[in-house]
């Protein structure tokens, strides 16, 4: 872990050049001596990717038409790539408790 000097400037650089602009107090440097595959236990059964997302489509679908069953909110709509998000709704502020 390095917090000033070189190999902290070294790193701070690194992120720099990504187009980084936070603030970071400590640089933290990782040897990987080995990576292995993550599958996610989504595809454990055989899935494929455009079953998994049609499964979560109706998941995410059903529970959301619960939340709203009388209001004419749109529902989110999700791209066909699994980590895309977007959602149609018109942005409030969190309700009061």
């Amino acid at each position: 872990m390095f917090a000033e000097g070189p190999d902290y400037e070294g790193g701070l650089a690194f992120y720099r050049r990504r187009g980084s602009t936070s603030a970071k107090p400590h640089i933290v440097l990782v040897k990987v001596s080995y990576a292995a595959a993550l599958v996610s236990p989504a595809y454990d059964s055989g899935q494929s990717e455009a079953a998994v997302i049609a499964k979560w489509r109706a998941y995410w679908a059903d529970l959301w038409s619960r939340r709203q069953p009388s209001s004419n909110a749109a529902l989110p709509t999700f791209s066909t790539t699994p980590t895309a998000f977007r959602s149609n709704e018109t942005k409030t502020s969190p309700p009061s408790s």
